[in-house]
């Protein structure tokens, strides 16, 4: 019977003997990649790749996308000639889009072009299998591939009409594309992941998220944030405060950063928002805000004449009021939430002690955090890590200012019920 490191001898001496006898120009084109485990597709073929693999790819298989199944696996660096912008879309029916991207070749030509989508009914965060992206009239009209090329480093807008899974509110796209210099090297590179927001604005979906409702306090230059909006259904939002008030066009707030590009979100600190100027604009919002004054915002969207606000107080020291949720809790159940607003950035301890005074854990230590709301958890346990009895404690926080505006304690109470 041959033995197991004979067999596998041979199959090495026959696998040098193939690289020996291969054509020079298919040699300098291999590429080796060390795979953690996951597929590879590539000519119409699917090959499974066991963990710790090598797969030798020749130039027949340049426009293969390894999908490995860990973040351990090593995969062709980005190619840098290759660039993603302009990404936008327009909401046509239901949950159809038509998507249009923007992609840039300083050099080569484009010889595919792919995207994906999330919103897996077994899993919303998981994407489907790339697919391939369809042009514009303006770009050959034909599906792009290996065999009809566009772009020669050039921009070209491509669009396509995509339908989303009509049971999630936003989905994210992302974007593959390939290119072939002249002398038929090859190279690729993904875009980032974007948001499509995919269903109609209305009083559930659209909220402020900070300044905090529930704290009613906020820095004297807070962050302002809501819910994701579609800019294909406002054109214009009014920001209020007090008595004061300016209203802009969406395509401005994106221009200056106000809505977030990524996720439709607005978000922005206060000061920010206060020096957009421009024409059309008449911004009455005041520059700064007051310590220890109170506040209404008030944030509306034009076209599906919808708004909320938020009633908050400017803090003034290093630590606004803590609250904590729930309270009290169960720690064999459930953790508990506490919640802290910081003027400064600062580094934050936190402590846990007793109703006679003794510490019984100390959460955090010295760890920093930026000005505005911040979340800690605590799970009831001690040093030891035992649950602690039923009672009252007492939660101290300390915020030592890294922008030299000193050091500051606050302390409020918590219970551990049965």
């Amino acid at each position: 019977m041959i033995k197991l490191k004979n067999i596998l001898f041979i199959l090495t001496v026959l696998f040098i003997a193939s690289l020996c006898y291969a054509d020079n120009n298919d040699i300098k084109n291999f590429i080796s990649v060390n795979s953690a485990g996951g597929k590879a597709s590539g000519n119409g073929s699917l090959n499974t790749i066991s963990v710790g693999q090598t797969i030798v790819a020749s130039e027949e298989t340049k426009d293969t996308i390894f999908r490995a199944g860990f973040l351990s696996a090593v995969r062709a660096p980005q190619a840098e000639e290759i660039a993603f912008s302009s990404f936008s879309y327009t909401k046509t029916e239901n949950n159809i889009s038509t998507v249009t991207i923007q992609v840039n070749t300083t050099t080569g030509t484009i010889s595919k072009l792919l995207y994906k989508i999330n919103g897996r009914e077994d899993d919303p965060d998981k994407f489907y299998e790339y697919k391939e992206l369809i042009s514009s009239s303006g770009v050959n009209n034909c599906i792009i591939n290996s065999s009809k090329t566009i772009g020669n480093g050039q921009e070209i807008n491509i669009s396509t009409v995509i339908a989303f899974n009509s049971k999630f509110e936003e989905h994210k796209i992302q974007f593959y594309a390939q290119y072939i210099t002249g002398g038929g090297a090859y190279s690729s590179k993904e875009s980032n992941q974007f948001t499509v927001i995919t269903t109609k604005i209305d009083t559930d979906t659209f909220k402020i998220i900070s300044p905090d409702k529930v704290m009613g306090t906020a820095t004297s230059d807070p962050l302002i944030e809501t819910t994701p909006i579609s800019l294909t259904e406002v054109s214009s939002i009014t920001f209020s405060l007090n008595n004061s008030s300016v209203t802009i066009s969406t395509s401005v707030l994106m221009d200056n950063g106000i809505i977030d590009a990524d996720t439709y979100k607005i978000k922005c600190n206060y000061s920010k928002l206060a020096k957009i100027t421009g024409e059309d604009i008449t911004n009455n919002l005041p520059p700064s805000l007051l310590v220890n004054a109170k506040y209404t915002l008030e944030i509306s969207l034009s076209d599906v004449n919808l708004s909320d606000s938020v009633e908050f107080k400017v803090i003034g020291t290093g630590v606004a009021d803590i609250y904590i949720y729930p309270s009290p809790f169960k720690p064999k159940q459930q953790n508990t939430t506490i919640q802290f607003l910081l003027a400064y950035d600062s580094n934050v301890t936190i402590n846990l002690y007793d109703k006679a005074g003794k510490i019984v854990c100390q959460l955090i230590k010295d760890e920093h955090y930026k000005a505005g709301t911040n979340k800690v958890e605590w799970n009831g346990r001690n040093y030891a890590g035992q649950t602690l009895a039923v009672g009252a404690y007492i939660c101290e926080i300390i915020a030592k200012s890294t922008t030299g505006n000193g050091e500051h304690r606050r302390y409020t109470a918590l219970a551990i019920g049965k």
